[in-house]
């Protein structure tokens, strides 16, 4: 079963990647299994209207809440 719900949450993921272009782009700062730091705008412009729940997006910082600084070190 956590087979099963890890390959799904990498498809939902995936679409999203595919959405924004990303893969081709660079715009996908860190992703994780369940979320993913991209810029502010690319937030706004193609996850911001998805509604929250499975398969949604949503800002865990809160609407109109960014991060302005972050330093990723290395690849996980």
């Amino acid at each position: 079963m956590a087979s099963l719900i890890l390959s799904y949450s990498k498809k939902i993921m995936n679409g999203f990647i595919l959405k924004m272009n990303a893969h081709k782009e660079k715009k996908l700062y860190y992703m994780d299994t369940d979320s993913m730091y991209v810029h502010y705008s690319d937030y706004k412009k193609y996850l911001s209207d998805v509604p929250d729940g499975l398969c949604g997006g949503k800002n865990d910082y809160g609407e109109d809440e960014a991060i302005i600084f972050a330093r990723f070190i290395g690849s996980k």
